[in-house]
Formats: structure tokens, C-alpha cells, sequence
């Protein structure tokens, strides 16, 4: 996730620059192309068919190609950090999928990424529910990701530390320790509420291009 987020950086730079001031937004970014020619009205097109319909047109600005091509980059760097949260959720509820068949007495507990994995959540519903009221969702992510850095940041499933488990003594185990089984069970509501992320507004047709027109592992290369 951190290598896709210098990318996101390093797009969002050169897009500055090449408005001639690199500390200027660049979601102000605004194209001076003739009257005839598609505007390009933010650095995340306010109308995503931007990235659905290229124009081939032999007087369109060379600057202006390239300002397309790092947003369509920027998209490639969305979708590949959806992917790879999915990949490391999958396989983090394997993970506690196992540690239940192993702990059937509930021995082992698991409060501070049981609580890790509720922020999770928590993160992803606000960003749901506030997308309406925000631009492009590209636009609106990449936003979202510089202000909350663990939006979509899958936690490590671990045990809690010794100091951690002395905190429940005195208290009734079964109203204070998350167990195996109770993890499996945030894990899973993890799982669904990324799936409504997912299948948000623009979002689904978003991943399918992704992975149809762009290799991510090629773009990480660069």
C-alpha cells in the first residue's frame, strides 16, 4: 500500500508541474485547449466517462495527452490498491479461520486487532456514506487516503500481548476477551463491508477496466 501511495504523490507532482506551479492543487487543474476540444476540468475528470471515451485527435496539446495518461494512472493505482486490500483480507480471514481449528477452548485472545478491525470498518462506512457529497470517486479516494492513511489498510491478525491480556483480569472473560471464533466473526463483517465499497458508485466498472487495460505490476516497476 505505502508503494502505491508514493505513486499517487509522484502522479499528483507532475501533474503540478506541469500546470507550472508544483505546489498548486492539482485537482484545480484546469486544460486552455480551443473551444472544439474535450476539457480537462480537474486532475479526476468531474465526469468519469473522461476515462471511458479517448478522442483520437491530432490537435489535441501533447501536455494535455500526458496530464490523461497520469490520470488513467491514477486510476490504475486505485484499482491496484483495492486489489490488494481484498487479497490481504482473504487471506487474513484464512488466517483466523485457522487459529479457530486450532483454539477451540477460546485460550488465545485477540482485542487489539479485534479493535483494529472495527476501525477498518468504521473508515470504510464514513467513506460511504460522505461519497455522495463529494466529487468523482477516484478523486474523492485519493483525498480520503492523504487525510486517513489506514482507509483500507487491512490489520495483522496477531495475539494479544501478555500486558494486554492482564488487563481482563478481574473482569468476566466472556464479556471482555475477543476469542478465535468472535474474530472470525468481525473478520467476516470486514469482508462485506469492503464488498459494499466495492460495489459502489463507479467502482465496480472501475476495477474491470483496471484489470482488462492496465498490468499494476508493470506500473509498479516504474
Amino acid at each position: 500500500m505505502r508503494k502505491f501511495d508514493i505513486l499517487t504523490y509522484q502522479k499528483m507532482y507532475a501533474i503540478g508541474y506541469l500546470q507550472k506551479d508544483p505546489l498548486k492543487d492539482p485537482f484545480q487543474c484546469v486544460s486552455r485547449q480551443r473551444r472544439s476540444g474535450p476539457k480537462l476540468k480537474s486532475l479526476i475528470s468531474q465526469n468519469i466517462k473522461l476515462f471511458k471515451h479517448k478522442r483520437h485527435n491530432d490537435n489535441i496539446d501533447p501536455m494535455i495527452k500526458f496530464i490523461k495518461k497520469l490520470q488513467s494512472d491514477l486510476e490504475v493505482i486505485y484499482v491496484g490498491q483495492m486489489c490488494l486490500s481484498w487479497e490481504f483480507l482473504h487471506w487474513q480471514y484464512g488466517k483466523a479461520l485457522s487459529l479457530w481449528d486450532s483454539d477451540p477452548r477460546g485460550a488465545h485472545t485477540y482485542n487489539e486487532v479485534a479493535g483494529e478491525f472495527q476501525q477498518f470498518q468504521v473508515l470504510i462506512q464514513r467513506f460511504i456514506e460522505n461519497e455522495h457529497f463529494q466529487g468523482p470517486r477516484v478523486q474523492y479516494y485519493i483525498k480520503s487516503r492523504y487525510d486517513l492513511s489506514n482507509l483500507l489498510q487491512v490489520p495483522l491478525i496477531r495475539e494479544d500481548r501478555v500486558k494486554d491480556k492482564n488487563k481482563g483480569r478481574g473482569r468476566e472473560r466472556d464479556e471482555y476477551c475477543i476469542t478465535s471464533d468472535m474474530l472470525v466473526e468481525i473478520v467476516e463483517e470486514s469482508i462485506r463491508i469492503f464488498w459494499q465499497f466495492v460495489r459502489g458508485r463507479s467502482c465496480s466498472s472501475l476495477m474491470v477496466k483496471g484489470k482488462r487495460e492496465y498490468n499494476i505490476k508493470t506500473l509498479l516497476k516504474t
